[in-house]
């Protein structure tokens, strides 16, 4: 063989070689990264290019973010605990994390008119309904209370809050394909192959099985669910607890603060009353299941649009 003919050949084979080597350093690597934090597990599922090696600053920014949404519960020394113990109606600079949790509650405690409400003020022992009112939200993450004796308390949406940054985490590290889960929050991201969508399970309400009521498909969306078996619900109208039919609300929308936040409002009010006005929300589905009788002991029912995400039924 011509020397030229050889030279061209070897050629041939070192680009075929570098393109295979590269082709092999862009294949995912998958990694699951866990912890504690906002007083429950937290999961992180990645799919990293192989050249990136293994994403060790990645947990470690996690764990700052869920630090800073915990200094966001009520407990001494923190920026709520400060402002619920402000006996004035002068502005109060907060984070930015808080003042948008803040405004994001403002907005669905109108839409759901007190329904979901993180203020609360007391007159003789007793909760006054549509409290929401006397929270003011000015420039500058700046916020004010109208009555001194108010108080707020979001620890409803703070596992969403964290969700929703990490995931901004991820996606300014460049990686496309991610699931995080915190409690029942979960975020994910792109698609765990090209064919695939992540597929999260929906449980009975209670059920310590395996059996789900159904499977949902997603790929850039945040699911959050509210049990009335995780935790008693309190309608903030009536400062009484919630025994409705209704016992699990799922709600599947771009923002998990927002899904976590929406679910809890739902969670207190009757499927009659929540369905119409989960409508309202954009690129926001809502799944509710009630007790029913003992032939059929769950009802399910949904937003028009929560069909595109499930992928079966049992």
């Amino acid at each position: 063989m011509p020397r030229l003919a050889i030279r061209y050949v070897l050629v041939a084979l070192a680009a075929a070689v570098i393109a295979m080597m590269g082709g092999l350093l862009m294949m995912p690597s998958h990694y699951q990264l866990e912890g504690l934090g906002l007083g429950v597990p937290y999961r992180i599922w990645l799919q990293v290019p192989r050249y990136k090696g293994f994403p060790y600053e990645i947990q470690s920014q996690a764990d700052v973010i869920l630090k800073r949404a915990e200094g966001f519960l009520s407990h001494d020394g923190s920026q709520v605990a400060s402002f619920n113990a402000l006996q004035s109606t002068l502005p109060v600079t907060v984070d930015p994390w808080l003042y948008q949790a803040l405004e994001a509650a403002q907005r669905i405690s109108v839409l759901t008119g007190g329904a979901y409400d993180v203020t609360t003020l007391l007159v003789g022992g007793v909760r006054q309904p549509g409290t929401y009112r006397y929270l003011e939200l000015l420039s500058e993450n700046r916020i004010r209370k109208t009555v001194p004796e108010l108080t707020i308390e979001v620890s409803s949406m703070l596992r969403g809050l964290a969700v929703d940054q990490i995931a901004y985490l991820l996606t300014d590290e460049g990686i496309p394909d991610f699931v995080i889960e915190v409690g029942e929050s979960i975020r994910v991201q792109g698609r765990p192959a090209p064919d695939r969508k992540w597929r999260i399970g929906v449980s009975y309400p209670g059920s310590k099985t395996a059996n789900l009521a159904m499977r949902l498909a997603v790929e850039n969306r945040s699911v959050a669910t509210r049990s009335l078996y995780q935790q008693a619900v309190v309608d903030p109208r009536t400062g009484l607890p919630v025994l409705g039919p209704l016992a699990s609300v799922t709600v599947v929308s771009n923002s998990c603060m927002w899904a976590e936040a929406l679910a809890t409002a739902l969670m207190a009010m009757t499927v009659n009353d929540g369905l119409p006005i989960a409508t309202q929300f954009p690129d926001t589905e809502v799944l509710f299941i009630s007790r029913g009788t003992a032939g059929h002991p769950w009802v399910m029912t949904t937003t028009p649009g929560f069909a595109i995400f499930v992928e079966a039924i049992s």
